[in-house]
């Protein structure tokens, strides 16, 4: 018989005590080379008023891992003393106690309060099964190879973004079965369009740019989203899952203590029940045999930024 935990989400048969976790199909975190970014992968030569765009970009690089490997690290460690029987009672009031419970189970669709979530492998048997845990830490690792192996391209893009407040954009040749996205192995190489917005801090209402470390902080969480849609195949909509763009980078942001658009924010939709709420992608609501090509952007303001509680204004 089918275990159902919180809110109907099925687990399979409880065990009659508490299993070891498996983590099959989670990947290794791999070493990052040498050069975790190089020159030949950047194809900004020349900007007007930016010095060094090749700095700027390896400074969001490197941060995009840093930020990758401790969310990776923390969800691990978390997973590990639950599986060794460590924290059950800290399971169940994780929702109530914590941020990062709030965000698994509201956002992400993730019955955190419920050991099995915790314990369950990364690979679902069955779309009937909830997300897990191991689910999570699957995805971050994929997304951090590809940024810390030096997998992607970045070119300056002034001039094709959709408008001015479009930090980023990939293009990623895409088809539906039923109403699935599915993207296609002829997708382009994995380039990371940077635009005007992701060079040129905003002017606050004062007239003066936004701060730098808030403008550092969007370029990190720019190169993991858009990395997101580049290995994933996430969408750009609302929702509140793993197959939301936002709702991964969002979860990495506030376990780093990183600033938060609030438009973007409300991209990752609040949840009622913890299964994914996702919907068809906006745009895109029919099936459709045609491939085609589709730009998928990000936008952030940072002068509207929500900065966690533990900062002030000045980084630490």
């Amino acid at each position: 018989m089918a275990y159902r935990g919180y809110m109907g989400t099925t687990y399979g048969a409880p065990p009659a005590a508490a299993p070891a976790c498996s983590n099959a199909g989670i990947p290794t975190v791999q070493p990052v080379p040498p050069k975790a970014f190089t020159q030949d992968h950047n194809w900004c030569n020349k900007l007007y008023r930016v010095g060094d765009p090749g700095a700027i970009v390896a400074k969001a690089v490197k941060r995009a891992q840093e930020m990758l490997d401790r969310s990776i690290e923390e969800l691990s460690r978390l997973r590990a003393k639950v599986c060794n029987g460590e924290m059950q009672d800290w399971v169940q009031n994780i929702v109530q106690f914590t941020e990062l419970g709030d965000w698994l189970m509201n956002r992400l669709g993730v019955c955190a309060n419920d050991i099995r979530a915790w314990t369950a492998p990364s690979i679902r048997k069955s779309p009937a099964e909830g997300p897990t845990v191991a689910e999570v830490i699957r995805r971050l690792i994929r997304i951090r190879n590809m940024i810390a192996n030096n997998e992607i391209f970045y070119a300056c893009d002034l001039n094709n973004c959709s408008s001015e407040d479009t930090w980023a954009f990939v293009n990623v040749i895409h088809h539906f079965e039923g109403n699935v996205l599915v993207c296609d192995e002829q997708t382009p190489k994995e380039i990371i369009h940077l635009c005007r917005a992701f060079w040129y801090p905003k002017l606050r209402a004062d007239g003066k740019p936004v701060d730098g470390w808030i403008q550092d902080e969007f370029r990190a969480q720019t190169i993991i989203h858009e990395a997101s849609h580049l290995y994933h195949c996430t969408g750009d909509l609302s929702g509140s899952s793993t197959g939301v763009a936002e709702c991964v980078a969002q979860l990495v942001a506030i376990m780093n203590n990183s600033p938060i658009d609030p438009d973007y924010r409300n991209r990752c939709r609040v949840s009622s029940q913890c299964k994914p709420s996702t919907a068809p992608l906006s745009g895109f609501g029919a099936p459709e045999p045609v491939k085609r090509l589709t730009q998928i952007s990000v936008k952030f303001d940072a002068t509207r930024a929500i900065l966690p509680k533990q900062r002030s204004g000045a980084r630490r």
